[in-house]
């Protein structure tokens, strides 16, 4: 399923919000992008829909929040390919959570943050989160930040379950962290490992752990996922054939969609050298859901102006339609000073060197 990228804009109907969360997530396993769960005001909301998913290629955004119990049973790994930030300066997250009321945040099966850091804003009454070993689980070793400015004390929280050696998710000991770096040998070379032995470290291609050596033991893949299989890159569409000295079709070739490998791209998706994409590149058009070289310049369609100046010149480059008027006046040239309806003063515009209609 596709994610969302609102970030922390607040819904106008926190109803119709948690609708649209529920119809996209429900039997989601593989979150295309961002997992933004905002605005839940509602403590007695059912968060079942989350129950199947398994990756987020992006960020898990998690802020006002006010179900008590927030659960990802399955949640095995998040990428980071984005990531979120509340201002330019500061860290950028892969899982952050803020202003939440919630009492638990559990993820028993995560094993691995790809890129990004994990950070906790203002949660008075989640707990257990400091007993986690973020080292374990972020891949580049860093321990989560923890940030809470209220006057009033964070709520006092239970005990981990005596199975749980190093930390938990909540209570119970189904919620005990699970480790498969901190034990390693260290012929692993910092990767992770299925037992304490120098022969028994994960594959390369494996992320957030494995139950044997080989690319078929994974848990996750740190690139892509075949079929069972976690490789570096997915089968090509084309090969080369050493006896003809010819690039032929591979009746065994993929496309790369994300993290996983595919026979056919999504709907939603062009192909493009292998690979589905949301839109072509400038060299090249859609044909029949494929990318293709253009013809000579790639068609461009180009709303029209009232006047053509110097502010809006560049937004003609490589146009080859253009939808409506274009009007260019003696001011184009020499340069004016635009006036709103109302009589406000607008932005003034230099003139226009001629040399520039060449875009």
């Amino acid at each position: 399923c596709i994610g969302t990228k609102s970030r922390l804009s607040v819904p106008s109907n926190k109803e119709h919000h948690y609708r649209n969360l529920r119809d996209r997530y429900t039997n989601c396993t593989y979150v295309d992008g961002n997992l933004e769960l905002t605005w839940l005001p509602n403590e007695n909301l059912d968060l079942s829909f989350l129950d199947n998913i398994r990756e987020v290629t992006g960020y898990i955004l998690i802020s006002h929040v006010d179900v008590k119990k927030v659960v990802f049973p399955k949640l095995q790994i998040i990428r980071g390919r984005t990531l979120f930030s509340l201002s330019v300066e500061e860290e950028k997250y892969a899982l952050f959570v803020t202003y939440s009321k919630m009492y638990t945040l559990e993820i028993p099966d995560l094993r691995d943050v790809l890129n990004g850091q994990v950070g906790f804003h203002n949660n008075y009454n989640l707990c257990h989160m400091r007993t986690i070993q973020w080292s374990e689980i972020v891949s580049n070793g860093t321990d989560a930040y923890y940030n809470y400015d209220f006057t009033a004390p964070e709520r006092e929280c239970p005990k981990c379950h005596e199975s749980c050696t190093h930390g938990c998710w909540g209570e119970g000991p189904k919620n005990c962290q699970k480790f498969s770096k901190l034990t390693c040998s260290p012929q692993c070379a910092g990767g992770r490992c299925y037992g304490p032995k120098p022969r028994e470290c994960c594959h390369l291609f494996c992320a957030g752990g494995c139950t044997g050596p080989t690319q078929k033991d994974c848990i996750a893949c740190k690139n892509f996922f075949d079929e069972g299989v976690c490789k570096e890159e997915c089968p090509p569409m084309r090969k080369y054939n050493p006896t003809t000295y010819v690039l032929e079709t591979n009746p065994e070739g993929k496309y790369a969609y994300g993290a996983t490998c595919v026979k056919e791209c999504p709907g939603h998706l062009l192909r493009d050298n292998g690979a589905c994409v949301r839109s072509c590149p400038q060299d090249k058009m859609d044909k029949g859901g494929e990318c293709v070289p253009c013809n000579g310049p790639c068609p461009k369609t180009c709303p029209g102006v009232t006047v053509l100046h110097a502010g809006n010149i560049d937004s003609f480059r490589n146009c080859t339609v253009i939808d409506g008027n274009i009007r260019i006046l003696d001011q184009t040239f020499s340069g004016f000073q635009d006036v709103y309806a109302n009589y406000t003063m607008g932005p003034r515009y230099i003139p226009l060197d001629p040399e520039r209609l060449e875009v």
